[in-house]
Formats: structure tokens, sequence, C-alpha cells
């Protein structure tokens, strides 16, 4: 278990790498729009606001995981179920932004799916 759960990690890290890329373009693609005129300025800066604000949190969660105790596990659902557990509470205890909880939700079922396969 030991094995699987510190390959749990190190791939979960990869997938929140992938979620603050995705971030970033998401941010180019608002400044692209702002710059053909398809949203104003000042939508521009709400949303990079948001996505920044996303960004930052996500750097402190990957602090976290180098952190997190593997130990007391017996599953990898169990595993998965704390990493969730403590995320949803730093996110809300950080007020970071509450839809990052469900991004970052949807990448641990799907490290889980994934080694559940193996």
């Amino acid at each position: 278990m030991k094995a699987k759960a510190s390959k749990f990690l190190s791939i979960l890290k990869m997938e929140l790498e992938e979620i603050q890329e995705d971030l970033k373009t998401l941010l180019e693609i608002y400044r692209c729009y702002e710059q053909k005129h398809e949203i104003t300025n000042y939508v521009l800066q709400e949303n990079s606001s948001l996505i920044q604000a996303e960004i930052a949190a996500l750097r402190s969660l990957f602090k976290f995981l180098d952190t997190f105790s593997l130990e007391g596990y017996e599953s990898l659902e169990a595993l998965s179920e704390g990493v969730l557990a403590k995320f949803k509470e730093l996110i809300k205890k950080k007020e970071y932004p509450q839809a990052l909880y469900y991004l970052i939700e949807r990448r641990v079922q799907k490290v889980v799916k994934y080694l559940s396969l193996e």
C-alpha cells in the first residue's frame, strides 16, 4: 500500500500542476477576449483575480502534499478521502475559491480510478 500511496501523491501533484497550467491558459484566453473587445476590462480584472487566487491556492496545496503523512491509510480510497477532506478543510480555512475543491476532487477521482486499474 505504501508504494501505491506514494504513487498516488506523485500523480496527484502532476494533476494539480495540470490544473495550474489550465488556469494560466484560461487567463490568456480572457486576455485575448479583452483585446478583441469581447469582454470588458472590468470582466478581465474580475476573472484574472479569481484565477490568480486559484493558482496561489494550488501552490499552497502543493506544499501541503509535500508534508502529507501516508501513515494510517489502509486503502487507496481511504487515502483519497483523507486528502480530499484535508483539501476541503484548507480551502475553507484559508478562504480559497470554493470551485477549486471541485476541480481537485475530479482529479483525485481520476488518479484513484487509474491506480485501481493496476
